[in-house]
């Protein structure tokens, strides 16, 4: 494959790479807001949303994602389906990379 070719390529490769990248964005559920949450978490809607934020309101931050199966209604499958896009650091906004979730309905 002549180089000019590969570079091509392989450019084409990251533009779709940074795409999805981005598409993704990563929930902090320690900051997010059930609207965040519902919003952005496949198998979560308003009812478990708001159950995660009362949950961490009364028991504080969670320290992995696994403690959200602490929460009623959340199960390893809400937890494995969502994995790519959750995170409990605190050095990151509710959904990093955005500056309001209103922006994004």
């Amino acid at each position: 494959m002549p180089i000019l070719l590969r570079k091509v390529v392989m450019v084409a490769v990251l533009g779709v790479a940074m795409s999805w990248a981005l598409a993704q964005p990563i929930i902090n559920i320690n900051t997010a807001d059930a609207d965040v949450l519902a919003h952005y978490l496949t198998g979560v809607g308003p009812k478990r949303a708001e159950a995660i934020v009362l949950y961490r309101k009364y028991h504080g931050p969670f320290k992995t994602l696994d403690d959200l199966t602490k929460v009623k209604g959340i199960g390893q499958k809400i937890i494995q389906a969502n994995k790519n896009s959750l995170s409990v650091t605190d050095n990151i906004s509710p959904i990093a990379g955005y500056s309001s979730p209103n922006k994004l309905r």
